[in-house]
């Protein structure tokens, strides 16, 4: 049994987890180490990498195909990715 301050405290950790309070101490009886679920900014940041990954492979797969490479279209990803960095360092540090 939990007194009251403890209960509190497992809800808010399990929350922060991002798991309910059974799992939460299930998966600390087995020895997991749980982190703080990412905010919704994180995903948001994966997302946006994604979607720069994926139109730089675009851009590699045109010039494997035709040998030809479009520099405005490697200009504006490297400046996507220049640009999120910028964002990256602003919102982290």
């Amino acid at each position: 049994w939990l007194n009251r301050e403890e209960a509190n405290i497992l809800k808010k950790k399990s929350k922060q987890a991002g798991l309910n309070e059974g799992e939460f101490v299930r998966q600390l009886l087995v020895g997991a180490e749980l982190k703080e679920q990412p905010s919704p900014e994180f995903y948001s940041f994966l997302k946006e990498l994604r979607a720069i990954g994926n139109n730089i492979n675009q851009i590699a797969r045109r010039v494997n195909y035709d040998g030809k490479l479009n520099d405005e279209n490697l200009k504006e990803e490297i400046e996507k990715i220049n640009n999120f960095i910028l964002f990256l360092k602003s919102f982290f540090l």
